[in-house]
């Protein structure tokens, strides 16, 4: 006998545990029989009773015209003849994924195990783009992009590198301490040869300081160079005992056997001395008469104005000095090479 649903009354076989339309869970007790639907539908339908009138007054019962098919279990009617369904049985076309019973194309719902096809069906037809193959247009670069993307970049390139390079000037090198570069970067005999003997004269200040009442209060103010003689110049200020400001003069010749420059003395002024015959002693007399010859040579260099290093290379020194960087300067190989002009290296 078939059932219906009684959630949605599609027909249903015996022995289903779910509805295979809606999925709902069946028990027995529950389903409707087609069988006493068709009969409760035939009681509450009324026969027509026809009198013909004749004289034997025999009511003739004209019943109304009631198909009511006697179903058997298998939900086919008894008369014999085949039900004629209008919709042919549908073959399965796949399997419920979770049971492995058969189940047709509409089918909504497990028959066997209630579970829901329809959601399974259209995730599976949500990706089904997924297996085509996709092939994405890369927009094409108009003519000359590329070009002009390394033409940028180049730029970029040079205003980041190059350019600072050749806007750093030598004195930039030198406040930094980078002699070496700024040797190279010098252009001209006279600037290259200032180079090396500010490289010489930063390696000089250590001992200078020193030298000084108070080494915190060294400036160097000026110095000078004389390539003919290979002699130096500085002047220093710092303070003294009593707190005031002195500066002097501090003279250095180039040994050549050692290849570096020497304190030759240091004067406060450039005043000539006088020497006292009788009231100097012999050792006063000579120190007196060095100090005069010495000065004499001090004011020769100072006089001249070649002679004197650019402002910036003095402000150079001082910025290591005030960085404490100065002991940390070392002779770059060009600057050991430094002679007398007009004289060769052995």
């Amino acid at each position: 006998m078939s059932n219906l649903c009684p959630e949605c009354n599609s027909p249903i076989s015996d022995g289903v545990p779910t509805c295979p339309n809606c999925g709902f869970p069946l028990a027995e007790g529950k389903t409707k029989q087609l069988k006493a639907e068709a009969v409760e539908e035939f009681e509450a339908s009324p026969a027509t009773v026809a009198n013909d009138g004749d004289d034997n007054g025999d009511d003739k019962i004209e019943g109304a015209s009631l198909d009511v098919p006697a179903l058997s279990d298998g939900g086919a009617a008894s008369s014999g003849q085949p039900e004629s369904n209008s919709a042919t049985e549908e073959k399965p076309v796949g399997f419920c994924p979770k049971c492995g019973n058969p189940v047709n194309a509409d089918q909504a719902y497990c028959g066997n195990c209630g579970f829901k096809l329809i959601e399974k069906r259209q995730a599976v037809d949500e990706h089904k783009h997924l297996k085509k193959d996709i092939s994405l247009k890369v927009p094409r670069l108009p003519k000359g992009a590329l070009k002009i993307a390394l033409a940028a970049c180049a730029v970029a390139i040079v205003a980041i590198f190059v350019v600072p390079a050749l806007t750093v000037s030598t004195d930039d090198l030198l406040m930094k301490g980078d002699f070496e570069g700024a040797y190279a970067k010098a252009s001209g005999d006279k600037a290259k040869a200032d180079i090396l003997a500010l490289n010489h004269i930063a390696t000089l200040c250590p001992d200078v300081i020193d030298g000084l009442k108070d080494g915190d209060s060294f400036e160097l103010r000026q110095a000078w160079y004389d390539p003919a003689e290979c002699e130096i110049v500085l002047k220093v200020s710092g303070a003294n005992s009593m707190g005031g400001t002195v500066s002097n003069y501090w003279y250095y010749t180039f040994d050549e056997d050692e290849g570096t420059f020497s304190l030759y003395t240091t004067v406060s002024d450039l005043e000539e001395e006088e020497i006292y015959e009788y009231a100097d002693e012999w050792d006063e007399k000579l120190e007196k008469a060095l100090n005069n010859v010495a000065k004499g040579d001090i004011g020769e260099i100072i006089s001249d104005d070649e002679l004197e290093l650019p402002k910036g290379h003095i402000k150079a020194i001082n910025a290591l000095f005030e960085e404490d960087k100065l002991d940390d300067v070392a002779l770059i190989d060009a600057a050991t090479k430094l002679a007398p002009k007009g004289e060769t290296d052995a």
